[in-house]
């Protein structure tokens, strides 16, 4: 009896057991399943985590590369205003429907595809390409002061083609030999220096002709008055001190020399001629192996003349007795001077130094 009970007693015991053990089993494999399912959750997770992530970083690249884009379509820009006349960008833009600087970093490239030089700013050689290809056949689309710089070109077609003339530093269209000064340019629509303008007198006591070459707060300038008003204001270099310009003031009346050379300074031999060259291309006497170039010459007295240089030029003494011009003004000075004619017009430079 009491081997039977025992052995039911076992019975039980293993009975429970197993049941502990199947009920044990069942939350095991619970366990397993709820953290077999977390864990795939978390790789889900992770997985979107990255995705995003990745997607993040290929977006940051994609802005990197807009900002770089970005950066050097501005530079391009900013270079090309350090280089390009501000009116001359404008115009650009207008003349080619340029909307934003992309279009006009891609134009310029469509551009200077033609030429050597291909470095995306707006220089001095792309910009001649530009007016002689572009500007040249399209005249009647022209700003007024586009359309001058294309005759100022033409005109001086005729010193590149002399032989010995010396034209190496001509440059038409870089904006320091055109303008000058430290690229203070013209008030737009006027012949008046932009940090010249309101400054200088906008007119004289009597009712005259008169160019008056002058010293302004230590610095020369030249104002011209038509009729008593001012027409034209811009800084100049007149001789320096060992050359100083003579001061006087005297009606002008020599011939106008718009393809003047120098009868004094470039390479010379030992005979020479002094020369004075009207604008009859055939009327010259020249005897010299190199010669300087003083385009729109205005004769002041002897062998002194208003003209443009390809030396130094800023607006303090520099010159060899002359006047040195900007290429912008003194095209306007000779023309303004050509159509008033000899004896109307005053030149004083009695208060140059």
């Amino acid at each position: 009896m009491d081997k039977f009970r025992r052995n039911l007693l076992t019975v039980g015991w293993l009975f429970v057991l197993n049941s502990i053990l199947s009920s044990c089993s069942d939350m095991t494999k619970k366990l397993v399943s709820e953290t077999s399912e977390r864990a795939k959750d978390i790789v889900d997770w992770g997985s979107e985590i990255w995705k995003k992530q990745e997607g993040s970083t290929k977006k940051v690249q994609e802005d990197s590369k807009d900002i770089d884009l970005e950066m050097r379509v501005s530079r391009t820009y900013v270079e090309s205003l350090k280089l390009a006349w501000k009116y001359d960008l404008e115009f650009f833009m207008q003349f080619f429907s340029i909307k934003n600087l992309h279009q006009f970093d891609a134009k310029l490239k469509e551009i200077q595809s033609n030429l050597k030089n291909k470095d995306g700013v707006l220089s001095s050689e792309t910009l001649e390409y530009v007016y002689i290809r572009y500007y040249s056949k399209n005249t009647e689309k022209l700003d007024p002061e586009i359309r001058k710089r294309l005759w100022v070109y033409n005109d001086m077609l005729w010193y590149k083609a002399y032989p010995k003339a010396i034209t190496r530093k001509l440059k038409v269209f870089w904006m320091n030999d055109y303008y000058w000064v430290d690229n203070w340019l013209n008030k737009k629509w006027t012949l008046i220096n932009e940090n010249l303008f309101w400054k200088v007198p906008e007119t004289i006591s009597w009712n005259r002709n008169e160019i008056i070459v002058s010293d302004f707060n230590w610095q020369k300038i030249l104002c011209f008055y038509v009729s008593w008003k001012l027409y034209l204001a811009t800084y100049v270099s007149p001789g320096a001190s060992w050359h100083n310009t003579p001061k006087l003031r005297k009606i002008w009346e020599r011939p106008l020399g718009k393809y003047h050379f120098s009868a004094t300074y470039p390479k010379i031999k030992k005979n020479w001629k002094v020369v004075s060259k009207n604008d009859d291309p055939n009327d010259f006497d020249i005897t010299k192996s190199w010669w300087a170039i003083m385009p729109y010459a205005v004769h002041i007295d002897w062998d002194i003349w208003l003209h443009w240089s390809d030396s130094r030029m800023n607006w303090n003494p520099a010159s060899h007795w002359c006047i040195r011009v900007p290429l912008f003004y003194i095209k306007e000075i000779y023309e303004k001077v050509k159509s008033l004619w000899k004896d109307n017009v005053i030149i004083d430079t009695t208060k140059l130094y």
